[in-house]
């Protein structure tokens, strides 16, 4: 064989191996997404007739809708997380009358729709950002009714 044929498949196979080796290889956006700063609160709610607790953002960046989950189950529990279906921004306060679960409702306001609250139970309290898997709220509420409440009728 002449040189210039074991050259040219030489370059021939180096092309044809190169370019499998391209074609087999995915293409990988890395999208760096940033947790947010936020402050998030949660308390037991005691100066209501029911069982319930409330949840603030006190500071930072806004969740946008769809970018935030919440989990509220009964401490033992594995978390249960329900997708948010609005903004939670600076002074947002959500009322929280119930535990989460597939039908739950989680609105920037209140989260309701699964099985209620009950007095003197302790609630495992998780708040996480999607887009950065970041845990904004970890935390184990008890809720304590007010104590000799009285109902007022006009």
């Amino acid at each position: 064989m002449s040189i210039k044929l074991i050259f040219a498949l030489l370059i021939l196979t180096v092309v044809l191996i190169s370019g499998c080796l391209n074609s087999n290889v995915p293409i990988q956006k890395t999208v760096s997404t940033s947790a947010p700063t936020a402050s998030i609160v949660v308390a037991n709610n005691p100066d209501t007739p029911g069982a319930d607790m409330k949840i603030l953002h006190k500071g930072g960046d806004t969740l946008k809708s769809g970018e935030w989950k919440l989990s509220i189950v009964a401490v033992g529990q594995r978390p249960l997380f329900k997708v948010s279906n609005s903004d939670l921004s600076i002074g947002s306060q959500i009322i929280a009358t119930t535990t989460t679960c597939d039908n739950a409702i989680i609105t920037s306001q209140s989260v309701s729709g699964c099985s209620a609250l009950s007095s003197q139970a302790k609630y495992d309290v998780k708040l996480v950002h999607i887009p950065s898997n970041a845990m904004l709220l970890d935390q184990i509420v008890e809720i304590d009714m007010l104590i000799g409440y009285k109902k007022v009728y006009d």
